[in-house]
């Protein structure tokens, strides 16, 4: 499947007349707890020519092809670093994936390496929360629930935890997550459930785990009250982006 999955970006560089500077997994299968069906989720970053730039014109500044296995989303420089700026944690996150399928020239870490400078801490919590508070109305309603929301919800509520004990980029995989739960009845759970949803599909539903439930309501809430206090923080400065943008496309 990787072979496919370059020989795809490979066409899109071509028939776009870009260069992808970094694509990566997303989603469950780099999350660290895929299905039997569970698509791919392929991000990618990208860059156009010089002279696309020098226009007054706004232009199209994603590209993105959805099928049945392969799912395809890239974000064109300018919009990544706007995003990046922004404390965007699906970005944050995508930067960290355990599986890479292209970069040029290290450019993942040459984004990072901005990190301290511009991750606003409150942003990347509101964003959890947001997401856990979603699929604990929609989701939580009845004695079973869709496993892949269960863990949706679980890594989300950890991620959130990581950011409110570290003040930092919380891990995208579970398995890194999970240090921050100390019951050993959870983490029993959590390891026999992600063996039970290996071998499944993305629809299966599972009884609910009450023990689980209240670690998850209880967190998301003592979370939901840090942040009314938290102080927030203004956008730093886009000078150094600036500087990165340029540098990186004048190789192209």
């Amino acid at each position: 499947m990787k072979e496919q999955i370059i020989e795809k970006l490979t066409d899109l560089e071509r028939t776009n007349t870009i260069k992808i500077l970094y694509a990566c997994e997303s989603g469950s299968r780099a999350w660290g707890f895929p299905s039997l069906d569970s698509d791919y989720d392929v991000r990618f970053l990208y860059m156009h020519p010089v002279d696309w730039y020098l226009s007054v014109e706004d232009k199209k500044d994603s590209i993105t092809e959805v099928g049945k296995v392969l799912d395809f989303s890239g974000w064109e420089l300018r919009k990544t670093l706007k995003l990046f700026r922004g404390t965007n944690s699906g970005l944050y996150e995508k930067l960290q994936s355990p599986v890479v399928y292209m970069e040029e020239d290290g450019f993942a870490a040459a984004l990072k390496s901005y990190t301290e400078l511009y991750y606003r801490p409150l942003a990347g919590i509101h964003h959890y929360l947001s997401h856990v508070r979603s699929f604990m109305e929609n989701d939580f309603t009845g004695k079973d629930i869709k496993l892949k929301k269960y863990f949706y919800t679980i890594r989300m509520v950890l991620a959130a935890d990581w950011i409110y004990r570290y003040q930092h980029v919380p891990p995208m995989q579970l398995k890194d997550l999970r240090s921050l739960i100390t019951d050993a009845e959870i983490q029993h759970w959590i390891d026999e459930t992600l063996l039970y949803k290996a071998g499944s599909t993305e629809d299966v539903n599972v009884p609910r785990f009450d023990l689980l439930d209240e670690f998850l309501k209880h967190k998301s809430e003592e979370l939901a009250v840090f942040v009314q206090s938290y102080p927030g923080s203004k956008k730093e400065s886009p000078d150094a982006l600036n500087q990165f943008f340029r540098q990186w496309i004048s190789k192209y």
